[in-house]
């Protein structure tokens, strides 16, 4: 084959629709790849709300898609008094929690229906252990640990929403 047919096949080629259709699906899908990776990561694009525990205020970011909920408070350094994540789930289950790339030690408490059901003190950043509760719960509280023994959180405390 010569130059002029190659250079000719590749006009063709070119030239016809399904190429300039597919270069253009191409981008679109590279376009919402990107903008689906960085919109989630963004630590900003947290929804905050002020919720109470037995009246103790807390100011949460609050976490309610499944990548948040993967990232939670990963890679923080610190955490300001009376500050937190708050998880939200569509439905009851018994939510695990790990302590990946956790920088910070933290308490953990699970909500249902405006009641503390469950919680685990102290947890350390470098813990290896699964954190899941006996109950089912459909929200979960991280904070600052030692924050559920200095306002003597328990079972049965009540949670709601400023």
């Amino acid at each position: 084959m010569t130059k002029p047919d190659i250079k000719s096949r590749l006009q063709k080629i070119y030239n016809t629709k399904y190429f300039s259709v597919g270069l253009c699906l191409g981008l679109i899908m590279l376009i919402f790849i990107t903008w689906a990776i960085f919109s989630q990561v963004d630590p900003m694009k947290y929804q905050t709300k002020k919720i109470s525990i037995n009246d103790n205020e807390i100011q949460v970011q609050v976490s309610d898609t499944p990548w948040k909920q993967k990232i939670g408070l990963s890679n923080r350094y610190s955490l300001e008094k009376n500050n937190g994540m708050l998880f939200e789930f569509d439905k009851l289950d018994e939510y695990s929690f790990v302590m990946r790339n956790m920088k910070i030690d933290l308490d953990i408490l699970w909500i249902s229906d405006g009641k503390v059901v469950y919680f685990e003190k102290f947890v350390p950043r470098d813990s290896k252990e699964i954190y899941k509760p006996l109950f089912k719960a459909d929200r979960v509280v991280e904070i600052n640990s030692g924050w559920i023994e200095k306002y003597h959180i328990g079972i049965g405390a009540s949670y709601r929403e400023l």
